[in-house]
């Protein structure tokens, strides 16, 4: 009689013992992917860009090479490429970005949301490892933290919370990816700035930008490249509530913003040029 109740409570316990176990275990597996998923930056846009292989095999089969041009030559070093529904820039991203040969990519895009979070004046990083794209998620590169650390205080900032509300620089992923599947990526979101703030934030990226490159002995264009992205339309009559603000040549409000963005970008990537200009013939 002993013996039974004894068998009886460690069969008794042993089932507790293992439904403990595995409740234990399930617990630790959620903890590791709620880690292991906040070190992935997640999609902003799933509506109007591609996010799976199979959606950029479809999108670049429909455009077909006779729609958009294919251009032969050196590595490009630098490209400008706006981002915008398909509709209106699809052929753009291929034929800006097929000659991208780099695999250490610094990514430039505008920060439609800083004004309404209180951010300017400053280049904005994130800390995700991560960005997922069409075929597997890309790794952030090492040097973002290089490039970071020469800038931070007094010209740059982190913030995960505007990067992974802005959809300008994920837009390019899924065709940069399409023509590498090796990228590694720096991403850099550039809000509002004033233009005195500007000059000193644009030479500032610059130097070390070619500080960085130096001390890995890259070559620009066939080591690493720079890839900006612009706002593509922001007025017209077209899914715009049928205002035509293009035929007044006025720019107001958030469109003024978009504006000040773009500059602010594109005078960053002169400067650059400039100095990499500079660094190559000195």
């Amino acid at each position: 009689m002993t013996y039974l109740i004894v068998m009886k409570i460690s069969k008794t316990s042993l089932f507790t013992l293992i439904v403990l176990l595995i409740i234990l275990l399930s617990c630790l597996a959620h903890k590791s992917d709620r880690k292991e998923s906040g070190a992935i930056r997640p999609l902003k846009d799933t509506v109007g860009f591609a996010q799976y292989s199979w959606q950029m095999n479809s999108l670049m089969k429909r455009m077909g090479r006779t729609i958009w041009k294919k251009s032969a030559g050196l590595p490009w070093k630098l490209v400008i490429c706006p981002h915008d529904d398909y509709t209106y820039v699809g052929v753009l991203y291929p034929e800006l970005l097929q000659n991208v040969k780099a695999s250490n990519l610094i990514l430039i895009g505008v920060a439609h949301k800083a004004a309404q979070m209180g951010i300017e004046d400053s280049l904005v990083f994130d800390s995700y490892r991560y960005w997922k794209g069409p075929w597997k998620n890309i790794s952030v590169s090492p040097v973002r933290e290089e490039i970071f650390n020469l800038l931070a205080k007094k010209y740059a900032i982190v913030n995960d919370t505007l990067q992974k509300v802005e959809h300008s620089v994920e837009a390019l992923i899924p065709f940069l990816q399409y023509f590498n599947r090796n990228i590694t990526i720096v991403p850099i979101l550039v809000p509002a700035m004033s233009p005195d703030r500007m000059e000193s934030c644009r030479k500032a990226l610059a130097d070390a930008i070619r500080k960085v490159a130096k001390n890995h002995k890259w070559e620009w264009g066939a080591d690493y490249a720079i890839v900006v992205t612009t706002d593509a339309v922001h007025y017209g009559n077209e899914d715009w509530g049928g205002r035509d603000l293009a035929k007044s040549g006025k720019l107001q409000g958030i469109q003024m913003d978009v504006v000040r963005k773009i500059f602010c970008t594109c005078s960053i990537i002169c400067i650059i040029l400039s100095k990499q200009k500079q660094n190559i013939n000195g």
